[in-house]
């Protein structure tokens, strides 16, 4: 369904931050963030995600989900990055309200997991409403100093 593929895409992004400088060089330990850093930088970008969503930002997601992404629909339907970038450009999905209400983050060194539960309201291309609550899954990796959305997967909560 279209919706549950724009909804899992939210979710998305992404991935984040800047691309570091000495990408592709090895760090020392000196190097890589504390955990708590790394969970405020998550918690930073997810917070971004909610505004790239809310307002329709393509360019949020071009930069901070990596190539080969994969976002998982609540049917099942799968997202690239090139779909999602494509679903958010054209609008397809209008988030009216896209309210992170819990999040959870945990750390793995370069990479990271958020969980959220979210409540959407939205309106599709076709004018037909779109309102729910979703729990999401979003799995973050670490390119350099550049943290990125990797995998996204939503399943909505059946009232």
């Amino acid at each position: 369904m279209m919706t549950s593929k724009l909804l899992a895409s939210s979710a998305v992004a992404l991935s984040l931050l800047h691309a570091p400088a000495g990408l592709g060089q090895p760090r020392t330990d000196a190097q890589v963030a504390p955990a708590g850093d790394a969970r405020r930088q998550i918690a930073a970008l997810m917070n971004q995600v909610q505004q790239a969503r809310l307002k329709g930002d393509a360019r949020f997601f071009e930069q901070y989900v990596t190539d080969d992404y994969l976002g998982i629909h609540g049917d099942g339907a799968t997202e690239t990055k090139a779909q999602l970038v494509d679903n958010v450009r054209s609008g397809a999905l209008k988030y009216e309200k896209y309210d992170m209400r819990e999040m959870s983050i945990r750390t793995y060194g370069d990479a990271a997991v958020a969980n959220t539960l979210v409540a959407v309201k939205a309106i599709e291309a076709n004018g037909k409403h779109v309102a729910g609550d979703y729990r999401t899954t979003w799995v973050w990796v670490k390119r350099g100093d550049a943290w990125r959305s990797a995998a996204f997967q939503a399943t909505r909560i059946v009232p």
